[in-house]
């Protein structure tokens, strides 16, 4: 007996499988949706470190009118992540005696906490590029200099992340 030839039906949504009329509307333009004016509470589920950084970055991406409703889970995205750095860095600082530890084989490992401060930060170094905060992102973004004052809004963050150091 002769196979029959499968036939295969493309996915509704794509090209050859949307019915003839279909109202399917592309996704909205989050280009022009507005900025927000005010930052808005971090959420309930973030840690500590997450919420003080929603704190004090929040105001600096509104002002750069880089902050709208639909960027405000990549931004508490990017406060967990800079959440789960500080964690871990804060270990790895407290135990410098620990980094390391011996396996029954005798094989030295490095203590998963590394591993975890690391990808925080690659999440981190993706999600500042995201928001404008690194000078190259910045730039392009076109958000260079403040529209108030000829002080670029990244320096002003950086002032501002200085001067909490040196007190």
């Amino acid at each position: 007996m002769p196979k029959k030839k499968a036939t295969t039906k493309p996915r509704p949504g794509t090209k050859r499988g949307r019915p003839k009329g279909s109202t399917t509307k592309p996704p909205a333009n989050t280009a022009s949706e507005k900025a927000l004016a005010a930052v808005p509470k971090p959420p309930a589920y973030l840690g500590k470190y997450a919420k003080e950084y929603w704190v004090t970055v929040g105001p600096v991406l509104i002002e750069a009118k880089l902050l709208t409703n639909s960027h405000l889970g990549a931004f508490a995205a990017l406060c967990e992540a800079w959440h789960e750095y500080r964690t871990n860095q804060d270990w790895i600082t407290a135990n410098p005696d620990k980094l390391t530890f011996a396996t029954e084989t005798g094989y030295v490992a490095e203590d998963p906490r590394i591993r975890f401060r690391n990808k925080a930060l690659d999440t981190l170094q993706k999600l500042w590029s995201k928001f404008g905060m690194t000078p190259k992102a910045l730039a392009d973004l076109g958000k260079l200099t403040d529209t108030k004052s000829s002080i670029p809004a990244i320096a002003i963050f950086a002032r501002s992340k200085y001067d909490d150091l040196e007190k």
